[in-house]
C-alpha cells in the first residue's frame, strides 16, 4: 500500500482501516488483502512457505449410488451405464470413509432413486453419518417418504438432507430433461417438504437457462425451501458433444448476479454468494487447492475411486475398483490433485484474489485442458463475486466506523477465525 496511506481505526484484532486521500481501505496487519471502495485492489505480498500438509483425514466421500437415470438431460456430464453396486460394497465403502474421519456421505448417481433399497441404505448411514441424496426429484413420492419415515427415527431425520434440480420454468426445465419432468420434481419437492427435510434446490447454468435462472430462486420460497445452488458447467457428456451451448464467463457472472438480487429479495440463501462472502470476511485465512483427493473421494458405480465426484467417468484419473481409501488419498492417483497448488498455476500467481478462490475448481481446471494446475475456465465469474463481496464488507465496516473510530478508537466486531492457508471447497460440483 501506499506510503501516503495513514492508518485511522483499528478494526479487530490484527485490522486496521485506513485513507489514502477519499479512499478507504481495509487492510489486515498481517497482509494477505487491501480492498479500495471503487473496488480496485493492490496485490497482496507473497505468502508464506506453504505449510506442510496433515496426514490424511477425509471430511466426505460421495458414493454413486448407480449411474443409470430415468431422464436423458441434455447437459449431462456422466454417460449413463447399467451400473448398480450392491449395498454392502456401498456400505463397506462408507465404513472405510467413516474410519478416515468423513461426517458426511453423498449418495449421487444416476438416479439414486431407482433403487428400491435406497431408503434402506440411509436408514444404514443415519445413525453414523450425515446423509446428503441428490436426485432430480422425479421419482420422490409420498409413499417412498414413508417408507423412509418408518425406517428412520425422528430423531434421526436431521441427519437427512436432500438437493433437487430445477433448471429453470416449466418449458425450460422439460426442454432439458424431458416432458413432465418438471411437474414431478415439484412434486417431489413438496413431498420431501412434508416429510420434513425441504431440499436445497441447484440449477446448473448453460447458455440455455443463465438468462432466467434467477427464476427458479424466486420460485423457491413458494416451495418451502431457502436454499438455492447454482452449478457451472462441467464440460464432459452430452454437453461436450454440443447438446447445449457452454455461456461465456461474464454471462454465468451476470445470472448469478440477478440470482442474488432474487435471493435477497425473498429471504432465500445463494450458496454461491455465501461462500465468497465468508472468505472475504476471514482475511487471516488463505486458501490454496481444492479438498478434492484430500478431504473428499468418490466412489463411482464400479468400484473406481476418483479425486471428485466431478471428474467421474474421466479416464487416467481413478484409482482401480478395490483400491483402498487410505491409499487413494495418501498416494494413489487421487493424491494427485491433493498435491495440486495454485503455486504452479502463472494466471494465478499474477492474480489479487488467488487466495480467496483457491485457484477456483481443479476439475473445471482438468476438462479445460492441461492438468490440475491449468488456469481455471470460470476464472472472472469468481473475481467478479469476490469484488462485490470485498465491496460490501469496506461498505459494512465503514458504515460502521464513527468519528471517533476514524480518529484512532477501536472497532470490535467477531474477529476473524481461521488463520493460516488450507485447502477449499467450493461446493462447484
Amino acid at each position: 500500500m501506499s506510503g501516503a496511506a495513514r492508518p485511522v481505526a483499528r478494526i479487530a484484532e490484527g485490522i486496521r482501516l485506513s485513507r489514502t486521500g477519499s479512499r478507504a481501505w481495509v487492510l489486515p496487519e498481517e497482509a494477505c488483502w487491501c480492498v479500495t471502495l471503487d473496488g480496485r485492489a493492490p496485490p497482496p505480498p507473497d505468502p508464506a512457505p506453504r505449510v506442510p500438509e496433515p496426514p490424511p483425514r477425509l471430511a466426505e466421500v460421495w458414493l454413486y449410488t448407480n449411474e443409470d437415470c430415468n431422464l436423458r438431460c441434455s447437459h449431462c456430464f456422466l454417460p449413463p451405464r447399467p451400473l448398480r453396486p450392491p449395498p454392502g460394497s456401498l456400505l463397506e465403502r462408507a465404513e472405510e470413509a467413516l474410519r478416515l474421519g468423513a461426517e458426511t456421505v453423498y449418495l449421487t448417481g444416476g438416479e439414486p432413486f431407482l433403487r428400491e433399497d435406497l431408503e434402506e441404505l440411509v436408514a444404514a448411514l443415519a445413525p453414523r453419518a450425515t446423509v446428503v441424496v441428490l436426485t432430480n426429484g422425479t421419482l420422490v413420492t409420498p409413499r417412498r417418504m414413508e417408507r423412509l419415515a418408518a425406517l428412520v427415527p425422528a430423531t434421526l431425520r436431521r441427519r437427512l438432507a436432500f438437493q433437487v434440480s430445477l433448471d429453470g420454468s416449466r418449458e425450460v426445465h422439460d426442454a432439458r430433461r424431458g416432458n413432465g419432468a418438471f411437474d414431478r420434481a415439484v412434486s417431489g419437492i413438496e413431498a420431501l417438504t412434508a416429510f420434513g427435510r425441504p431440499p436445497a434446490v441447484s440449477t446448473t447454468l448453460t447458455g440455455a437457462n443463465a438468462g432466467g435462472a434467477h427464476e427458479v430462486t424466486r420460485m423457491l420460497p413458494g416451495l418451502g425451501c431457502r436454499v438455492h445452488h447454482l452449478f457451472l458447467p462441467h464440460v464432459g457428456g452430452r454437453l461436450a458433444a454440443g447438446a447445449e451451448r457452454l455461456p461465456a464467463p461474464r454471462e454465468l457472472l451476470a445470472a448469478i448476479r440477478r440470482c442474488r438480487e432474487a435471493a435477497d429479495a425473498g429471504g432465500v440463501i445463494l450458496s454461491n454468494h455465501v461462500v465468497v462472502a465468508s472468505r472475504v470476511r476471514r482475511p487471516g485465512r488463505r486458501y490454496d487447492g481444492c479438498v478434492g483427493g484430500c478431504a473428499m473421494l468418490a466412489v463411482a458405480a464400479d468400484g473406481s475411486v476418483y479425486p471428485c465426484p466431478s471428474l467421474a467417468g474421466r479416464s487416467g484419473l481413478a484409482d482401480p475398483p478395490g483400491t483402498a481409501l487410505v491409499r487413494a488419498v495418501s498416494s494413489g492417483r487421487c493424491a494427485e490433485l491433493r498435491h495440486a497448488t495454485l503455486a504452479r498455476r502463472p494466471r494465478c500467481g499474477a492474480c489479487d484474489y488467488r487466495h480467496f478462490c483457491g485457484g477456483g475448481c481443479a476439475a473445471h481446471a482438468y476438462a479445460a485442458g492441461g492438468g490440475y494446475d491449468a488456469g481455471e475456465p470460470y476464472c472472472e465469474v469468481y473475481r467478479g463475486l469476490i469484488e462485490d463481496c470485498l465491496r460490501e464488507e469496506s461498505e459494512r465496516l465503514l458504515g460502521e466506523a464513527t468519528a471517533e473510530d476514524l480518529t484512532g478508537g477501536v472497532l470490535r466486531p467477531s474477529p476473524a477465525e481461521g488463520a493460516g492457508t488450507g485447502r477449499h471447497r467450493f461446493g462447484c460440483t
